[in-house]
């Protein structure tokens, strides 16, 4: 029997992958929401990694397990209650103005870059390129997706 390398690195790598998966899906439920909202997209947008379909969402913003580290937000589908995206945002600055998804455009697609919470008096950076280009040239291109039934928890 020969044994190879290659596919038992595949399947090693396979399965860490799945469990670092499956571990941040139970740890983000065990935290204590901070926030917690409904938006709807009328249109397909990239979210990190993520490329969310038109519909109505629920957003939670875990609290962090420790006090410096950054917060995951969690894309729930209203319809299924299932987790659509995690991603990891950092804290940017104090909120002026609504809770709000800020979106712009990167290669043709709208992509989810700022989320503004009003009711914590904080914003939160999803994609710091862009979120830094909005800043410093106010876009023409960005749009807003208003957070409804906001609440601090």
């Amino acid at each position: 029997m020969e044994f190879n390398n290659s596919q038992a690195a595949t399947k090693v790598t396979f399965f860490a992958v799945a469990v670092l998966i499956a571990g941040l899906f139970a740890g983000s439920t065990q935290a204590r929401p901070l926030f917690q909202g409904k938006f709807r997209l009328d249109h397909q947008v990239r979210w990190g990694q993520t490329l969310i379909p038109a519909g109505q969402y629920n957003l939670v913003l875990d609290s962090p397990l420790q006090s410096n580290s950054s917060r995951i937000a969690r894309v729930v589908d209203a319809n299924t209650g299932r987790n659509v995206a995690m991603v990891a945002c950092y804290f940017a600055e104090d909120a002026k103005g609504p809770s709000v998804l800020i979106l712009s455009r990167r290669d043709g697609q709208q992509v989810v870059h700022t989320l503004r919470v009003q009711e914590l008096n904080e914003s939160f950076i999803f994609d710091p390129s862009l979120a830094h280009r909005r800043a410093t040239e106010e876009a023409r291109d960005a749009k807003t997706v208003p957070i409804l039934e906001a609440k601090n928890q």
